[in-house]
């Protein structure tokens, strides 16, 4: 039985395309599909919960007996979950994903790929950058996705992604980079930062933080938002930006 559940798509996939259409394997694209496969252990589901009050509407009435105007209002505890994807960063337990996932949460829990489910701690939030690196707690080393150089792409690159949500959960889709917006604080050095990147991606609710991988299985960029009114439009945080953001973390956990 195939339990994997990016092998039943690419199988499901093929099911649906008349095998006239079927072209023989291209060479090396066998290992290009294991190395995404092995990057796609690294990729986990995150909850972000956060407990708030539901008031009901405000109820006026007299009182019989004093005659005073009383206002009764009805509150109960509510808990609300907001869903995203992420990503670990490092085998100790480092995790990216959206700031804007975890922001005003009281509890975060984070499955992993083996659908273990932890909680995790919030190390560090860049929300300019709609950034958040969290933490667990793991016994053994963990796989992690390396980062490449994001200045490197190019418009028309094939690039990747695995989906979070409850519609692409899992799955791995192929696109291509469709747009890249140069960073406007550009330093002399950093001539050629790109600060954005646009690809050809349909994502749902939930899959906000999951990778965006080049065919080496590297990660290029973080899936951060959609356009509202185009399909195929998504927006991703470039890898160079994730390592700047998270630079003294990374380096730390490096001397482990």
């Amino acid at each position: 039985m195939i339990r994997n559940p990016v092998w039943r798509f690419l199988i499901a996939l093929a099911v649906t395309v008349p095998v006239l259409l079927i072209p023989r394997p291209l060479r090396g694209e066998t290992s290009v599909i294991q190395l995404l496969l092995n990057a796609s252990q690294a990729v986990v589901s995150i909850e972000a919960q956060a407990a708030t009050v539901f008031t009901d509407k405000p109820k006026a009435f007299i009182h019989k007996e004093t005659g005073a105007l009383l206002v009764q209002r009805k509150m109960r505890p509510v808990m609300q979950t907001r869903a995203g994807g992420g990503f670990i960063i490092h085998p100790s337990g480092l995790i990216v994903t959206n700031a804007h996932t975890i922001m005003g949460a009281g509890r975060v829990l984070v499955t992993l790929f083996d659908q273990t489910k932890t909680e995790a701690s919030v190390v560090k939030v860049v929300p300019d950058e709609d950034l958040a690196l969290l933490q667990i707690k793991v016994p053994a080393k963990l796989p992690a996705i390396p980062l490449a150089d994001s200045n490197q792409v190019q418009l028309d690159m094939r690039v990747f992604s695995v989906g979070s949500s409850q519609i692409l959960k899992n799955t791995l889709s192929e696109g291509k980079i469709t747009g890249i917006g140069m960073s406007k604080k550009m330093e002399k050095k950093e001539k050629g930062y790109v600060g954005l990147i646009q690809a050809s991606f349909d994502i749902y609710q939930g899959d906000s933080g999951s990778p965006l991988l080049n065919e080496k299985g590297e990660l290029v960029g973080l899936m951060a938002a959609k356009a509202i009114f185009q399909r195929k439009v998504t927006y991703a945080i470039p890898s160079n930006k994730i390592a700047k953001a998270f630079e003294e973390q990374l380096k730390a956990v490096a001397l482990l």
